[in-house]
């Protein structure tokens, strides 16, 4: 049950990262003029695509295992089910960041922290 929660949020959260509706510590990020800005904006995106990538690709390689060892855990669900959501959790930030990437253009929504708290 954990795991489905798990996986419906990051299903309902991908499309809310690409209009950049999260939170966001940008302590440094907002010191920078607006070029270097933009280029710290696309290392992170392309950082966060290889992150997916190897969590999908690792992913899949430990449920081909799990898949070929038979394993069940305690309320009789195969143990390569769980392990595949890691692989679809990775595709999934790898293509929400991709996207980003490649379009750094795209509106990420106004920003809601310049006034004071309060």
């Amino acid at each position: 049950m954990v795991l489905l929660v798990m996986f419906a949020v990051a299903l309902a959260v991908g499309p809310g990262l690409q209009d950049g509706v999260h939170v966001a510590i940008r302590i440094v990020a907002d010191r920078l003029p607006d070029r270097q800005r933009q280029w710290l904006d696309r290392a992170v995106d392309g950082a966060t695509v290889v992150l997916g990538l190897a969590i999908c690709g690792s992913g899949y390689a430990y449920t081909q295992d799990l898949f070929t060892m038979g394993f069940t855990d305690f309320a009789g669900i195969p143990q390569w089910v769980q392990a595949a959501i890691a692989s679809v959790f990775g595709s999934l930030l790898a293509i929400f960041a991709g996207a980003s990437f490649i379009h750094p253009g795209s509106p990420r929504g106004p920003r809601q922290d310049d006034g004071p708290i309060g």
